[in-house]
Parts: structure tokens; sequence; C-alpha cells
């Protein structure tokens, strides 16, 4: 079996769909489409990966199934609640809230079914231009004072380099950042719903391996978001998600690609062929989008590449 994780094209956040730039890279994409043998196709309801998986589909003349936990993986940490928190964020300062719409404790503005509820509120932009926070959430110009819900990947390199169970395959469920967050049921959420999936295909995951009940050479496909793509190759790998968010950058239209080996019968493991491709925009002569990165120098805070 294939697995295909395939990142929505450049997003424009603002209005959860794809700038022009996005466009095009999922047009070149899509001329990929034919040769990625997409046997089952699986969509997040979020509309820059629904627009993004339009220009495939329309391609080799397939339908995805929408699965709402393929949505980008929302587990926020509320550092109002936890100030001691506030050392694994880095530059993070009270922000806005809204007078209302907000609810403390999940970070998600109210009545906002585009963005299956994950959208969060600050003031400004980010360093893009982007009316959205640095995680794609969208902001809003209200009332200053508090610190917005951040996302679990966003933790800086020297509260990783303190806490070394965050690298960790088994203690990484004991750290502050994934009890004092809401990961404890959204993570084992999205991957028993994962887990499930492959078991309707004939692989079970069991002992930290697949359990092969009937062998298949089909390509699933999921066009879906950087965060729960790691969340989702965590538990084929049995490592921890933070390891993977932490040292991993799949930009915008990339493409990961896993098979299994079966070197015992019956027994199964998802192998990476290739992470984060983006040999298509290449071939195409445009270059890979910057988001999802971070600055490559400190003192380079520039539109194209300015994020700390």
């Amino acid at each position: 079996m294939r697995l295909l994780f395939i990142r929505h094209a450049e997003p424009d956040y603002s209005t959860d769909s794809l700038t022009e730039k996005g466009r095009r890279e999922a047009a070149l994409l899509a001329k990929t489409a034919p040769s990625l043998r997409m046997d089952h196709c699986f969509v997040s309801p979020l509309g820059r990966a629904q627009e993004t998986a339009a220009y495939c589909l329309e391609a080799v003349g397939k339908t995805a199934v929408t699965l709402d936990w393929l949505e980008e993986f929302d587990a926020p940490v509320d550092l109002n609640r936890t100030p001691e928190l506030l050392a694994a964020y880095p530059n993070v300062k009270p922000e806005a809230v809204p007078p209302s719409g907000l609810p403390a404790e999940n970070g998600k503005e109210a009545g906002n079914p585009r963005t299956g509820g994950s959208v969060l509120i600050s003031s400004g932009s980010n360093a893009q231009g982007s009316p959205y926070g640095e995680a794609g959430e969208r902001t809003q110009s209200v009332q200053p004072g508090k610190y917005r819900p951040r996302r679990p990947w966003d933790v800086g390199q020297i509260y990783y380099a303190e806490h070394p169970e965050l690298m960790d395959p088994f203690r990484w469920r004991e750290s502050e950042i994934y009890l004092k967050s809401k990961m404890p049921s959204r993570y084992d959420e999205v991957v028993s719903a994962f887990d499930a999936l492959l078991a309707s295909y004939g692989y079970v995951h069991e002992n930290g391996l697949y359990r092969v009940e009937r062998e298949s050479r089909e390509t699933l496909v999921f066009f879906c978001h950087f965060g729960v793509t790691c969340v989702l190759l965590s538990a084929l790998w049995n490592t921890s998600p933070f390891f993977l968010w932490q040292n991993l950058a799949m930009l915008p239209s990339s493409v990961t690609e896993l098979a299994t080996e079966e070197r015992v019968q019956g027994a199964a493991l998802f192998r990476a062929q290739r992470i984060g491709d983006l040999s298509h925009l290449y071939a195409g002569n445009e270059p890979a989008s910057f988001a999802c990165r971070f600055c490559e120098v400190y003192s380079d805070f520039s539109v194209e590449t300015g994020r700390h």
C-alpha cells in the first residue's frame, strides 16, 4: 500500500483559499497527478486543501471524500491560563482578544464553519503581510491585553533543548505542552480515525507495526496540512509529533510518499520514499513558497523570508 500526503498549495488565509501563486502551484501539481496512481482520495474540509485537491482530481477524473479529522491540527495552548509555558514561545507578547465570541478554553472563534472552528484571534499581521498569525489564524483588531492561543508546534528551539522529553518517542506525552494543551484528546481522536481508515483497507495498527489482514497495492491520497500530516506520520512511525513539527518543513503543494514494506509475512511498516517533494514546481520554474518556514538568519526579517 502507498500513502501520499499532499499539503495544500500556497494559501490566502484571509479567505481560506489559494493565492495566485498557490493556484500556479496546484496547476503544476495536477500535471503530475496521472503518474501518482491516485486510487482513493481524501481531503480536509478547509478551503485551501479543497481547492488544491480540485486541480488534481479534475486531471484524473476522480472525486475525494472529505474527512473532518484531516483539517489542520488544532490543540491550542492557552498562555493566559498557563503562564508557566511562556518560555516555550519566544517573542510572544500579549495581543488582542475579542470582546465576545472567543471561548477562552479552546481559542476558537464561534460561528466560523469555513475553517472548521480553528480560527484564532490576534491583532496586526504576520511578517508576510497576512492578516493571519504564523500558523494561519485569522486576525482581528479588538481590545489588547491577552495572549492568543498558540499551536503546540510553535515551540522555540531553546525550549526544545531544555525539554528533551518532547523528542522522546514515549515521554512526549508527559510534557507540559502536551498535558496543558488540547492535545490529549485531539491527538488520539485524529490517530484513531486514521488507524480505522487503514484497517478498512486491511492494515491494522498493532504492537507498533501493521498487521496485514489483506495485501493491497492501492494508493491512498490525503490532501491536507503540515501540522496534521506530522501527527499522522508520528502515528505511522511511533514517534513524537514534536520531533516532526520541529525538524520537518513540508512546503505548500509538496508531496510526501510512503509505502509498506513486508519483510515478514503479515507484518508491515510504512517507509518514506520522499518527504516534501517539490519537483513539480522545479519542472515549471516556480519557486517554492516560504509558508511554514522561519527566517534563515535572525537578522533577515523581510516580507519574503522574515518570521521569527
